[in-house]
Protein backbone atom coordinates (compact mmCIF):
# COMPACT_ATOMS: atom_id res chain seq x y z
CA UNK A 1 0.00 0.00 0.00
CA UNK A 2 1.26 3.60 -0.96
CA UNK A 3 1.40 6.56 1.30
CA UNK A 4 -1.05 9.06 1.08
CA UNK A 5 0.18 12.21 -0.59
CA UNK A 6 -1.00 15.98 -0.32
CA UNK A 7 -4.40 16.77 -1.41
CA UNK A 8 -3.73 18.79 -4.69
CA UNK A 9 -7.09 20.60 -4.30
CA UNK A 10 -5.83 21.93 -0.41
CA UNK A 11 -5.30 25.70 -0.22
CA UNK A 12 -1.38 26.25 0.78
CA UNK A 13 -1.13 26.84 4.96
CA UNK A 14 1.03 29.33 6.43
CA UNK A 15 2.39 29.71 10.31
CA UNK A 16 1.25 33.08 11.02
CA UNK A 17 2.77 33.27 14.43
CA UNK A 18 5.67 35.39 14.49
CA UNK A 19 9.43 34.06 15.50
CA UNK A 20 9.96 34.77 19.13
CA UNK A 21 12.43 37.19 19.26
CA UNK A 22 15.96 37.25 20.84
CA UNK A 23 16.87 39.01 23.97
CA UNK A 24 17.83 42.23 22.75
CA UNK A 25 16.61 42.26 19.41
CA UNK A 26 15.47 45.21 17.67
CA UNK A 27 11.47 45.39 17.42
CA UNK A 28 10.44 47.41 14.51
CA UNK A 29 7.88 49.67 15.52
CA UNK A 30 3.94 49.05 14.36
CA UNK A 31 2.87 50.92 11.70
CA UNK A 32 -0.39 51.68 13.67
CA UNK A 33 2.19 53.29 16.55
CA UNK A 34 3.70 55.52 14.51
CA UNK A 35 0.40 56.39 12.58
CA UNK A 36 -0.70 57.58 16.85
CA UNK A 37 2.97 59.06 17.13
CA UNK A 38 2.71 61.45 14.09
CA UNK A 39 -1.38 62.47 15.00
CA UNK A 40 0.31 63.16 18.93
CA UNK A 41 2.82 65.40 17.11
CA UNK A 42 0.05 66.96 15.54
CA UNK A 43 -2.24 67.69 18.84
CA UNK A 44 0.96 69.37 20.07
CA UNK A 45 0.52 72.24 17.25
CA UNK A 46 -3.24 72.90 18.27
CA UNK A 47 -2.74 75.42 20.92
CA UNK A 48 -0.13 77.73 18.48
CA UNK A 49 -3.06 77.21 16.01
CA UNK A 50 -5.54 78.84 18.02
CA UNK A 51 -3.42 81.36 19.04
CA UNK A 52 -2.64 82.55 15.60
CA UNK A 53 -6.50 81.78 14.54
CA UNK A 54 -7.55 83.88 17.27
CA UNK A 55 -5.22 86.83 16.31
CA UNK A 56 -6.25 86.80 12.66
CA UNK A 57 -9.82 86.88 13.56
CA UNK A 58 -9.37 89.66 15.84
CA UNK A 59 -6.89 91.59 13.22
CA UNK A 60 -9.29 91.30 10.39
CA UNK A 61 -11.94 92.74 12.61
CA UNK A 62 -10.01 95.53 13.21
CA UNK A 63 -9.81 97.37 9.91
CA UNK A 64 -9.12 100.74 11.29
CA UNK A 65 -6.02 103.01 10.16
CA UNK A 66 -4.07 102.05 13.17
CA UNK A 67 -3.97 98.02 12.14
CA UNK A 68 -4.71 95.23 14.32
CA UNK A 69 -5.13 95.84 18.26
CA UNK A 70 -2.77 95.71 20.94
CA UNK A 71 -4.33 92.18 21.99
CA UNK A 72 -4.11 90.97 18.60
CA UNK A 73 -0.59 91.28 17.99
CA UNK A 74 0.27 90.05 21.22
CA UNK A 75 -1.88 86.84 20.32
CA UNK A 76 0.24 86.52 17.32
CA UNK A 77 3.39 86.83 18.89
CA UNK A 78 2.19 84.17 21.89
CA UNK A 79 1.56 82.05 18.69
CA UNK A 80 4.94 82.22 17.11
CA UNK A 81 6.83 82.00 20.36
CA UNK A 82 4.59 78.71 20.97
CA UNK A 83 5.31 77.61 17.68
CA UNK A 84 9.16 78.29 18.30
CA UNK A 85 9.21 76.49 21.75
CA UNK A 86 7.54 73.40 20.19
CA UNK A 87 10.47 73.36 17.42
CA UNK A 88 13.09 73.60 19.56
CA UNK A 89 12.05 71.27 22.20
CA UNK A 90 11.19 68.52 19.14
CA UNK A 91 14.65 69.00 17.79
CA UNK A 92 16.33 68.29 20.69
CA UNK A 93 14.47 65.68 21.71
CA UNK A 94 15.17 63.99 18.24
CA UNK A 95 18.72 64.84 18.30
CA UNK A 96 19.39 63.37 21.98
CA UNK A 97 16.52 60.33 21.82
CA UNK A 98 15.33 59.84 18.57
CA UNK A 99 12.07 60.76 19.75
CA UNK A 100 9.79 62.92 18.79
CA UNK A 101 6.89 63.86 22.11
CA UNK A 102 4.26 61.36 20.30
CA UNK A 103 7.22 58.96 19.79
CA UNK A 104 7.54 59.03 23.80
CA UNK A 105 4.22 58.60 24.00
CA UNK A 106 3.74 55.55 21.86
CA UNK A 107 7.34 54.19 22.99
CA UNK A 108 9.14 54.67 19.83
CA UNK A 109 12.00 56.04 18.91
CA UNK A 110 14.83 56.38 15.90
CA UNK A 111 17.58 54.76 15.13
CA UNK A 112 20.14 54.31 12.73
CA UNK A 113 20.55 51.03 10.81
CA UNK A 114 22.82 49.71 13.39
CA UNK A 115 20.50 50.42 16.35
CA UNK A 116 22.97 53.59 17.44
CA UNK A 117 21.13 57.06 18.04
CA UNK A 118 20.51 59.16 15.29
CA UNK A 119 21.47 62.48 16.01
CA UNK A 120 20.65 65.91 14.46
CA UNK A 121 21.96 65.11 11.14
CA UNK A 122 20.22 61.98 10.43
CA UNK A 123 17.19 62.19 13.02
CA UNK A 124 16.14 66.70 11.78
CA UNK A 125 18.14 67.31 8.60
CA UNK A 126 17.91 63.83 6.53
CA UNK A 127 14.71 62.48 7.34
CA UNK A 128 12.79 66.06 8.31
CA UNK A 129 14.22 68.41 6.09
CA UNK A 130 15.08 67.03 3.43
CA UNK A 131 11.86 64.80 3.05
CA UNK A 132 10.36 68.30 3.15
CA UNK A 133 12.05 70.12 0.46
CA UNK A 134 11.47 67.30 -1.39
CA UNK A 135 7.39 67.39 -1.02
CA UNK A 136 7.53 70.52 -1.49
CA UNK A 137 8.44 70.49 -5.32
CA UNK A 138 5.43 71.03 -7.53
CA UNK A 139 3.62 68.30 -8.52
CA UNK A 140 6.53 65.83 -8.04
CA UNK A 141 6.39 66.69 -4.42
CA UNK A 142 2.79 65.54 -3.83
CA UNK A 143 3.96 61.85 -5.74
CA UNK A 144 7.14 61.70 -3.70
CA UNK A 145 4.78 62.30 -0.48
CA UNK A 146 2.30 59.12 -1.23
CA UNK A 147 4.89 56.79 -2.22
CA UNK A 148 6.82 57.91 1.00
CA UNK A 149 3.74 57.09 2.96
CA UNK A 150 2.89 53.72 1.40
CA UNK A 151 6.19 52.72 1.72
CA UNK A 152 5.22 51.67 5.34
CA UNK A 153 3.37 49.05 4.12
CA UNK A 154 7.14 46.96 3.29
CA UNK A 155 7.93 44.34 5.17
CA UNK A 156 11.06 46.55 6.88
CA UNK A 157 8.55 49.20 7.41
CA UNK A 158 10.88 51.80 6.22
CA UNK A 159 9.62 54.52 4.11
CA UNK A 160 11.33 56.58 1.78
CA UNK A 161 12.59 59.43 4.46
CA UNK A 162 13.42 56.83 6.06
CA UNK A 163 15.97 55.45 3.26
CA UNK A 164 16.91 58.93 2.93
CA UNK A 165 18.46 59.12 6.63
CA UNK A 166 19.13 55.21 7.15
CA UNK A 167 17.21 55.21 9.52
CA UNK A 168 14.15 52.78 10.95
CA UNK A 169 11.59 53.20 13.78
CA UNK A 170 11.83 50.58 16.71
CA UNK A 171 10.00 50.03 19.89
CA UNK A 172 12.30 51.68 22.54
CA UNK A 173 12.47 48.80 25.20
Amino acid sequence: MSEPTANPFMPPTASIDAPPQPLGAIVLAERGQRFVAFLLDLLTIIPGMVLLGVAAFMAKGATGASGPSGVALALMGLGGIYFLGVTIYQVVLLSKRGQTIGKRGMGIKIVKLDGSAPGFVHAVLLRGFVNGLISGVPYLGAVYALVDILMIFRDDRRCLHDMIASTRVVKAI
